[in-house]
């Protein structure tokens, strides 16, 4: 399954929120203890959701999370394969970040 993740802040008393990075693939589910949540786990509540990134997006996103508010949307390619993770390059959060 993929994600979109889109950051938003708040500058000047405005809410700017932009999508920062598309296609994330999500590798894996964990509860709050760090315990992988699987297929047949009806019990458990997923704390953490671990994502395929590219190398160099993982600074931004961690910049991103001192910021603002990082947000995991499904987008329209859910359930496509070989799908990589791409960096929103047209955002106008992307100064901020920098």
């Amino acid at each position: 399954m993929y994600v979109d993740l889109f950051l938003t802040v708040s500058r000047n008393d405005k809410l700017i929120s932009d999508l920062l990075i598309r296609d994330c693939r999500i590798t894996g589910l964990y509860d709050g203890n760090g315990r992988q949540i699987l297929d047949y786990d009806r019990d458990s509540r997923v704390q953490i959701i671990s994502l395929a990134v590219n190398e160099d997006e993982v600074s931004l996103i961690n910049k991103a999370l001192k910021i603002g508010e990082v947000s995991a949307i499904v987008g329209n390619k859910t359930y496509q394969n070989h799908v990589c993770s791409t960096l929103n390059r047209d955002s106008e959060l992307l100064e901020y970040l920098e």
